[in-house]
């Protein structure tokens, strides 16, 4: 076909797009008007082993939290098997707010956080886990129901052997992965500049962890009976039950894994109908919403996200030691200059590495595993 037939034949096909497909896909991809989709709140996560523990030191003399945080550590590192490990220190609010919490303390939070409720968990002694629950005011909240609702347009890329369509599906769905990873980056950031642990380091290659907590207020998560696959739930990853873990004494929950094809962090999405979430629990001391009641009620499942997170660490550990592989792999033996400055980058990597990897390999070995039952 000549090249001017096929440009003709690409721009009648995107007016077919234009005029008739982006329409109804538009309407089927958008919420129901009486749906709300929101981020109300993330979990992120930093840890603290052997080698990084001085940072938090610092990290907790810089934010005023030295009596609480130092206290609760040096415990811990005492504790015996069995014990409780998990320390609830409440909520850091903005130096700019007008209103506080009982007991809260203040600090320079990002733009679109009113509050982070800080915890402290240790099931082993050298992986001291920071657990962050970042809450989002309104414009951060909504921002998925917002890429949802808005028109998209179907375009032509120029490939090497003429042109590609990017539909408006596929706009969408990379809008809300953009922006789920934003949120995500909002709430890493804040933690490398204030807590500077193992996932702020260049010791490993992921970003900190992270448990996003989605609600709706219409639909059921993984109840699409229709089987569509261009829906707004399908396009939210909340279509289809693969991975996804529910626990009976937390009704109307699930939680399911991330299964994002190269993505930069290890996360999971807590999800539910807002009005099913525990709806049988008395939640009238929680909250004055039903959502901050949600909220507060779910404080204990720190614990269970925190086990996650061990083996989120775990996993990056064994990275590293396929990474500190690869660069033995590398040393040339016939260059003997070249091969002096790898192995002398291997010695300080692998020097740093066993402060982190081997005191955690040895006391997960030891942990008696009825402390790590309680999920």
């Amino acid at each position: 076909m000549p090249k001017e037939d096929k440009v003709k034949k690409y721009d009648k096909d995107l007016d077919y797009y234009l005029s008739v497909r982006d329409p109804k896909t538009n309407a089927e991809t958008a919420p129901p008007n009486d749906e709300k989709v929101r981020i109300p709140a993330i979990w992120a996560f930093e840890v603290f082993p052997p080698a990084y523990i001085e940072n938090f030191h610092q990290s907790i003399n810089r934010l005023g939290l030295v009596d609480e945080f130092q206290a609760t550590l040096c415990d811990m590192h005492h504790r015996v098997a069995g014990w409780r490990d998990w320390t609830n220190f409440g909520w850091i609010i903005d130096n700019s707010a007008t209103q506080t919490f009982p007991h809260s303390k203040t600090a320079q939070l990002p733009n679109g956080v009113h509050s982070i409720r800080v915890s402290l968990l240790q099931f082993i002694p050298s992986a001291t886990i920071l657990v962050c629950q970042f809450n989002f005011e309104e414009d951060l909240a909504n921002i998925l129901e917002n890429k949802l609702r808005n028109v998209y347009k179907t375009f032509k890329e120029k490939t090497k052997d003429g042109y590609s369509f990017v539909s408006v599906e596929c706009q969408k769905k990379d809008s809300i992965n953009l922006n789920r990873e934003y949120l995500n980056k909002i709430c890493s950031t804040w933690l490398k500049e204030n807590f500077a642990g193992i996932y702020a380091s260049d010791l490993i290659r992921e970003e900190h962890p992270t448990c996003i907590f989605l609600t709706l207020e219409k639909e059921i998560p993984f109840m699409n009976n229709d089987c569509k696959w261009n829906n707004y739930m399908s396009l939210l990853g909340i279509d289809n039950d693969f991975d996804v873990w529910k626990n009976e004494k937390l009704q109307g929950l699930y939680l399911k894994l991330s299964r994002e094809e190269k993505s930069v962090r290890k996360s999971l999405l807590l999800t539910g109908n807002i009005n099913e979430i525990l709806k049988n629990e008395d939640l009238n001391f929680y909250g004055e919403t039903k959502e901050s009641s949600v909220l507060n009620f779910l404080q204990d499942l720190d614990y269970t996200l925190g086990l996650w997170v061990l083996s989120a660490l775990l996993d990056s550990y064994m990275y590293k030691i396929t990474d500190l592989q690869d660069l033995y792999g590398k040393i040339d033996i016939n260059n003997l200059s070249q091969s002096i400055s790898t192995i002398t980058e291997l010695d300080r990597q692998i020097i740093k590495s066993q402060k982190n990897i081997l005191p955690f390999v040895s006391e997960a070995k030891c942990t008696p595993p009825q402390k790590l039952d309680r999920i």
